[in-house]
């Protein structure tokens, strides 16, 4: 069983103003919040796509997916614990 944890965040360009960021983690959980960081566990291994729903002001949308591998512990060993995820500026 993978019980990894990952941290997740947002690069905003200066003056874009942001109302809310929904992120699903692509294992059923989801969670609405800010940009982050944000931490997640997963409790399997297995192929995900995180996406983050950004709402700006203007009430305008823009999604920012990213792909993920979530392996299972090998000998101890911990998997990358920190992604940024950015958009275009």
């Amino acid at each position: 069983m993978a019980t990894t944890s990952h941290r997740f965040s947002l690069a905003i360009p200066s003056g874009v103003t942001v109302t809310t960021v929904k992120w699903n983690y692509g294992d059923s959980f989801t969670t609405e919040t800010g940009l982050g960081p944000m931490e997640h566990t997963y409790w399997q291994a297995g192929n995900f796509v995180v996406t983050a729903t950004v709402t700006l002001a203007s009430g305008d949308q823009s999604i920012v997916q990213h792909r993920i591998n979530v392996l299972n512990y090998i000998d101890g060993m911990e998997c990358v614990q920190d992604l940024a995820v950015t958009g275009p500026s």
